[in-house]
This record gives structure tokens, C-alpha cells and sequence, in this order.
């Protein structure tokens, strides 16, 4: 685990290799896996699998990743 961060109701984990984990309340999209859904368990955000991110960030219903 690289860095873990959390918003008002969710969180977001990058792992050492680059991916991108979130769970939590979604009702803005916030964990970036392509629904509004909750989620009780980690998800892997696949969408940012090719992507190189270095940080994640969460804000109260809002989350981002920097490359």
C-alpha cells in the first residue's frame, strides 16, 4: 500500500504497483468504477490500469488521481 485516503463517506488506496481501489458510498461517481452503486468492499478502479498514478485524493463526494 503506497497511500490511503478518505473522503466523507469512501476512500481510495493505491497500491505500490499503481492501482487505484475504492469503496464506499458512490452517489456521485466518486469510486470511478462506472456506476453510482455502493460499495462495502474494495473495487479496482480499471479504468486507470494503464494509466501510471503516482496520488490520490479524496474530497467530500469527489475523488482524483494524478499521473
Amino acid at each position: 500500500l503506497r497511500q490511503l485516503t478518505c473522503g466523507d463517506h469512501h476512500c481510495l488506496a493505491l497500491m505500490d504497483g499503481g492501482a487505484v481501489w475504492s469503496w464506499g458510498l458512490n452517489s456521485n461517481g466518486q469510486l470511478g468504477i462506472g456506476s453510482q452503486m455502493p460499495r462495502a468492499d474494495p473495487q479496482l478502479v480499471s479504468s486507470l490500469l494503464d494509466r501510471k498514478i503516482q496520488s490520490v485524493s479524496c474530497g467530500e463526494a469527489s475523488s482524483a488521481a494524478m499521473e
